[in-house]
């Protein structure tokens, strides 16, 4: 054997090469495709060993469409993924959403995960555990209690008042009133999260281009999160997102470090002390929790409850919003 492989010319050794490793790659579709569990879950051939169909798909704009038209196909349960099945079945919704389910959050919610000083923390939004999830929300409960939201009500009021005057000078013109209502929203809660309006209302516009960059952020999060596996190689790699920022019509899909940038400015006003002290106590108020003088979340957990707030307001559009695995 060893004489053959000697004899071998660089070109064949590479061919031989590159045939294994087809040969794996082949072995590993097939088992994919095969998968116990899932192999008699009826599905487009393609969604049984790739995730193509779903990113194509989802970029059109028309997934929903799409999924359903795979349910007149197929069925109530169709295989859209290697990994990845749809139900169209009501009476499945409280064995996979109820409190007490035993499926956990697909790997899609990652790509809400926040970097920060301190490396990639997970939001209450994008964490995975359900054990995780409540050692993050219970020292923030308290914030979002009815009691607290009351207290913080006058607040919004006065992003409501702005917004009828507002409207009270553009009597008889034509508003886009879902621009004005995005505006009134980010308004609220950046108000009630900083105690600090940027005045969207007021200056009737995108406020440092924000809302752009959470939408931007949301299409790629959308999109890459059919299969979050890439985002390693994509703008949850280092160089590659320093690469796009140079590039205006990508860096607008890689736009989250615009958002934590601005919370983490927020929380910065904080430490040094640049606001004078109001009556109302915001939400970042709330969650700088002390305890023998020592604060009891890290900043890195205060932004990263700070960002959850900013992404509230905004939702995944798609049916990824929802996975479970």
């Amino acid at each position: 054997m060893y004489e053959i492989i000697n004899d071998l010319t660089p070109w064949q050794t590479a061919g031989i090469f590159l045939c294994v490793l087809a040969a794996f790659q082949l072995a590993y579709l097939v088992s994919v495709r095969y998968r116990p569990g899932l192999r008699m879950i009826p599905g487009p051939f393609l969604a049984s060993f790739s995730d193509l169909g779903r990113i194509w798909s989802c970029a059109t704009g028309l997934q929903m469409n799409h999924h359903l038209h795979l349910h007149e196909n197929y069925g109530p349960l169709v295989r859209i993924g290697p990994n990845h099945v749809s139900f169209s079945d009501a009476s499945l919704i409280p064995q996979v959403y109820a409190i007490t389910s035993k499926f956990w959050k697909s790997d899609f919610y990652q790509m809400f995960d926040i970097k920060t000083p301190a490396g990639w923390v997970p939001t209450i939004f994008s964490v995975r555990d359900e054990s995780k999830h409540k050692a993050i929300k219970r020292p923030v409960a308290s914030a979002y209690s009815m009691s607290s939201l009351k207290e913080l009500e006058p607040m919004n009021d006065d992003c409501s008042a702005i917004l009828m005057k507002k409207f009270e000078g553009l009597v008889g013109k034509d508003i886009n009133l879902g621009t004005w209502l995005h505006w009134y929203a980010f308004d609220v809660i950046s108000s009630i999260t900083f105690s600090n309006r940027l005045g969207f209302m007021e200056q009737e516009k995108d406020v440092q281009n924000i809302i752009a960059a959470i939408e931007g952020r949301l299409v790629y999060n959308s999109i890459i999160g059919q299969a979050p596996y890439l985002h390693k190689y994509l703008f949850g790699n280092p160089a590659v997102s320093w690469l796009t920022s140079f590039i205006p019509a990508v860096a607008v899909l890689n736009s989250s470090r615009y958002i934590v940038s601005f919370a983490a400015q927020q929380l910065q006003r904080y430490q040094n002390k640049e606001f004078n002290t109001v009556e109302l106590r915001d939400m970042l108020e709330r969650f700088r929790k002390f305890k023998d003088e020592e604060q009891v979340m890290s900043n890195s957990e205060l932004l990263s409850h700070a960002t959850s707030n900013m992404w509230a307001f905004q939702h995944p559009s798609t049916s990824s919003a929802s996975e479970k695995r």
